[in-house]
């Protein structure tokens, strides 16, 4: 299971990521990002109705120009805190980056195994 973890930094961006800890001894040297989005706050807009729904969020890319496969590597110095997400939303973050293993019945009786992204996986009959 991925370690999702919203990560406040200290110029105010708040990231959702995996998040990983490279120790020296037992203080954190350094932490790694890895699948980093930003958490954007929308500002309210009116619906079909004409109400003024509250705030949303979105999820934007973060270095979406930079090559970051093995990770973001940050001091700790440049943290202001580390919280766990609402389950909704490392859902989606995991939705996002099809990161789910979730495999469930497409239906009674059908061959198909869908993913918790929506994938859908063919698998063969067992009964000749």
């Amino acid at each position: 299971m991925a370690n999702v973890k919203i990560v406040r930094l200290n110029t105010g961006e708040e990231l959702l990521c995996t998040l990983r800890e490279e120790f020296i001894g037992d203080r954190p040297e350094s932490y790694v990002l890895s699948d980093i989005t930003l958490i954007v706050l929308v500002p309210p807009m009116e619906n079909e109705k004409g109400q003024k729904e509250g705030p949303r969020m979105a999820l934007a890319p973060y270095l979406g120009y930079a090559d970051l496969g093995k990770g973001l590597s940050i001091e700790p110095k440049s943290i202001m805190f580390i919280v766990n997400p609402k389950k909704e939303l490392v859902e989606e973050y995991n939705r996002i980056f099809n990161k789910s293993t979730l495999l469930t019945p497409s239906g009674m009786g059908g061959n198909k195994l869908v993913s918790a992204s929506g994938t859908q996986i063919k698998i063969p009959s067992i009964v000749g």
